[in-house]
């Protein structure tokens, strides 16, 4: 499975976003790393990581999320590919359950994973969470054949 995190100037997230793909159960993955012309820390994070065996890391002048994606698309070795935005993070098992779907079904083309919303915020000393669940959607593949 290929995992691309896409980060403009999202340094301050970044670090769980990468280490949340390096604690997944499921190990057959690899990493892409893009950053598009951030001005914040978010090259040195992925600087950290650029050595590793299973990442890769890409820049570029800011040329907007459409571009990245299909740069990372583009670049993908994966069976399977799915976009982990810089601000975001992954459950430990988030790529064995998905990738668990779409090996079972081959109608499938496209899974969704379930995501939660978590809202924080501190009041005095105290930092009160919300866990909002959203549930799994699966998609099968549409085909269409025409006949001339």
């Amino acid at each position: 499975i290929t995992v691309y995190v896409v980060s403009h100037n999202y340094g301050r997230y970044l670090e769980k976003a990468i280490e949340s793909v390096f604690e997944q159960t499921l190990d057959d993955w690899e990493l892409i790393l893009v950053d598009d012309g951030s001005t914040d820390h978010t090259p040195k994070v992925m600087k950290f990581y650029e050595n590793h065996p299973k990442v890769r890391v890409f820049r570029t002048d800011g040329i907007g999320l459409t571009a990245v994606c299909n740069l990372s698309i583009a670049e993908a070795r994966g069976e399977y590919i799915i976009r982990l935005d810089g601000d975001d993070f992954f459950d430990e098992n988030a790529l064995l359950i998905l990738g668990n779907y779409m090996d079972r079904d081959p109608n499938l083309g496209l899974v969704f994973p379930d995501y939660y919303l978590m809202l924080m915020s501190v009041v005095g000393n105290f930092i009160w969470m919300i866990t909002l669940w959203m549930p799994l959607l699966m998609v099968p593949a549409l085909c269409f054949a025409y006949h001339l």
